[in-house]
């Protein structure tokens, strides 16, 4: 009886399906097989692996299903919150991003990574004040500012906006004084303003 020995679909699981995984052999053979494995003894290797597969066929509503039954069993588990955010976005689902990254940042300050996700998701919703809070809250940790910087200046560019664009670009510039994009879109944004002598300041 399969149920009496199980330890045989919990050996498949592990090691057929990762194989037919990493090998991308076979996804929908390594599936029912995981399945067994969660159901018979449930662990959080099994339930991974079935998301990731789920994930790499680009069934990311399944995916995401499963993502969210391992943070019901490992609550903390970062990578998995970062990946549900991502898929959050590769859906759609913005507002559900944003949540998933704010999260991230309550529950691991330090996390650079989210600050600059949550700003560019506040950014694509039109939600440019917040946008602006998350710089100054990443400023006040002294995380590395530079990449979300350039995305808000961007964000005036695209609204023509630019010399508001040139005061965020020189605050780049103040953190990071080797950047070319930096210099590059000041030299545009005063290009656009017909300020020709300044923009030839900046042209690298």
């Amino acid at each position: 009886m399969v149920d009496e020995v199980y330890p045989a679909s919990i050996i498949e699981a592990v090691f057929l399906a990762p194989a037919s995984c990493m090998l991308l052999i076979s996804f929908n053979a390594a599936i029912p097989a995981i399945f067994a494995a969660k159901t018979l003894y449930p662990f959080l290797e099994a339930l991974l692996m079935q998301a990731l597969i789920y994930d790499k066929m680009h069934k990311y509503v399944e995916a995401l299903k499963i993502y969210e039954e391992v943070l019901e069993i490992s609550p903390l588990n970062q990578e998995v919150y970062k990946r549900i955010a991502v898929l959050y976005y590769l859906t759609n689902q913005i507002q559900k991003a944003i949540h998933i990254h704010e999260l991230l940042i309550e529950l691991f300050p330090g996390t650079n990574q989210s600050f600059l996700a949550l700003g560019y998701l506040y950014l694509i919703n039109k939600q440019e004040d917040k946008a602006w809070d998350i710089l100054k809250r990443a400023k006040e940790k002294k995380l590395k500012t530079a990449e979300l910087i350039f995305l808000l200046g961007l964000n005036l560019e695209s609204r023509q906006e630019y010399e508001k664009a040139i005061l965020i670009y020189q605050d780049g510039l103040s953190g990071d004084p080797n950047s070319e994009q930096f210099y590059y879109h000041m030299a545009a944004c005063y290009e656009k303003l017909n300020q020709l002598s300044k923009a030839e300041e900046y042209f690298l």
